[in-house]
């Protein structure tokens, strides 16, 4: 059967006007709440961050005691690692691998050892002179040679006074004990680059044991 419209009836639909009205409240409400959602971002991303840092210390920290031999852990946010902001800061953890004369000929790679942070995030730690210091001559040896991801000459992170020493990058050492071992005590501090928010950890040595704890810290806007 055929149907056919009907020429006296008016068929359901929108007049321009009211199309209008309804992508205006859609553009009101996408303007009131698209900010919002954007500073959220940031935030999770940092809170996220701080977590990936955490979880690696832990990790670190555990396996330097199950298979008996110490465990550095490098975090690398130098401008020319990054290359300006085209790559993230990121943190491995090493473990070493001797001669037979006990001199550290190679640095392994922990399995699942490697953490990217967000490339909107910095990384930046701060000395703690309240804190603890930690032995770090008897360590010493293990804060050195930590090639950069793009490559170069390898570098001595976390030193003061040695090649590419700054405030951008650090170095862990976690004994077979479960020391953790720094050049000093210190605060670790993340910012994302574009709203300047920054999110605060604290990393201190908590006995003569070395168990590190890592303390989430109030925002600072």
């Amino acid at each position: 059967m055929r149907v056919t419209k009907s020429p006296g009836r008016s068929w359901p639909g929108f007049s321009t006007l009211e199309l209008v009205v309804v992508i205006a409240i859609i553009g009101v409400l996408m303007a009131i709440t698209l900010p919002a959602y954007m500073a959220m971002i940031p935030k999770s991303e940092i809170k996220g961050d701080a977590q990936a840092v955490r979880q690696l210390l832990q990790k670190a920290r555990l396996n330097a005691s199950a298979i008996q031999r110490p465990v550095r852990v490098l975090l690398d946010c130098t401008p020319d690692t990054r290359q300006g902001s085209s790559r993230p800061c990121r943190l491995e953890a090493q473990v070493p691998v001797f001669n037979s004369s006990g001199a550290i000929k190679a640095w392994n790679l922990l399995p699942g050892g490697r953490v990217f942070l967000h490339k909107g995030t910095d990384a930046t730690y701060e000395s703690e002179p309240t804190l603890k210091k930690a032995r770090f001559d008897s360590f010493a040896t293990l804060f050195n040679d930590f090639h950069p991801m793009s490559g170069g000459a390898a570098r001595t992170y976390g030193v003061p006074g040695k090649d590419g020493f700054g405030n951008d990058s650090f170095v862990v050492v976690f004994t077979p004990s479960g020391e953790a071992v720094t050049y000093c005590p210190l605060i670790i501090r993340f910012a994302n680059r574009a709203t300047g928010e920054k999110h605060n950890w604290l990393l201190t040595l908590v006995n003569s044991t070395g168990h590190i704890r890592l303390v989430e810290a109030p925002v600072i806007s």
